[in-house]
């Protein structure tokens, strides 16, 4: 029997497993998405990064300016790198994310 792709991969990277944990939870604090994207980044696994970001993002919005700042500056860079959006649409969403904490 077959497994899905995506089983396949969270067996192969343990950080998709956990990603998607978050993500489906929809809670996510700062330092747990911090450590995470950046195995996750280690690892070139972008889209995943990504989503946790925009998540992070949203949930951590009482955090100091230099928190803040490091998720839009890494939201931006994995939104860039993401092989599963359309090349000519990650740089416009990366740049929309960084115009967005000016």
């Amino acid at each position: 029997m077959k497994k899905h792709a995506e089983t396949v991969a969270a067996e192969k990277h343990p950080e998709i497993a956990e990603a998607e944990e978050i993500l489906h939870a929809q809670a996510v604090d700062y330092q747990t998405a911090k450590a995470l994207v950046l195995r996750l980044k280690k690892k070139k696994l972008f889209g995943y990064a990504r989503k946790l970001l925009s998540l992070a993002r949203q949930k951590n919005i009482d955090i100091d300016q230099k928190s803040g700042l490091w998720l839009v500056q890494q939201h931006a860079l994995c939104t860039y790198k993401d092989a599963d959006l359309p090349c000519d649409e990650r740089l416009d969403r990366a740049l929309s994310i960084l115009e967005s904490y000016l």
